[in-house]
């Protein structure tokens, strides 16, 4: 049965005894292994207990991207049972694209980072501007980050929260 399904779809075809993925079957394959990429899911990679990405800004952020059709979601949002490794995977498989904080050279956020980007997905950084030349690693201070000061109050400041959220979405507009 599932043979004769894949078959019907396009999927595989049998050549000489043996059988084969068509061209639709490797991308249908490929399609799976990278996970769900229709979704409207943005993952958010960080350090537990950031001083730099609070509870305020994740809630600014998420509706910021809320506004362009985007829901951010973090580890800390719905936990779940089972192992944390499972649990990251399976987020960032389910995602569309990763926005990570660089702000705390936090190891995990790097790692969160290499897998979304070994899966094809868009991995967009941000950083407090205070940290960035002191904590992005070289394998990612050259990619374009986005830049917020959450110490700034002067809103015509490039790295006021609000330019920042602003910029954000611009990026992940042209990037998607």
């Amino acid at each position: 049965f599932i043979f004769k399904s894949s078959e019907n779809k396009g999927y595989t075809h049998i050549e000489n005894g043996y059988l084969t993925l068509s061209i639709d079957g490797w991308d249908r394959f490929n399609k799976l292994k990278i996970g769900k990429t229709d979704s409207n899911k943005a993952f958010l990679a960080m350090k537990f207990n950031s001083e730099f990405i609070t509870d305020d800004l994740i809630s600014k952020m998420k509706n910021s991207l809320e506004e362009i059709g985007y829901q951010l979601e973090s580890l800390q949002d719905r936990p779940q049972a089972g192992l944390i490794d499972a649990n990251l995977r399976q987020r960032i498989k389910s995602s569309k694209f990763l926005i990570v904080d660089l702000s705390d050279a936090n190891n995990g956020a790097y790692w969160e980072a290499g897998y979304g980007e070994g899966l094809g997905k868009p991995v967009i950084y941000i950083c407090d501007k205070g940290k960035f030349d002191k904590t992005a690693h070289f394998d990612t201070n050259h990619h374009l980050t986005v830049m917020y000061d959450k110490n700034c109050t002067d809103e015509n400041n490039a790295f006021h929260i609000n330019n920042f959220l602003k910029k954000l979405q611009d990026v992940i507009k042209e990037s998607l």
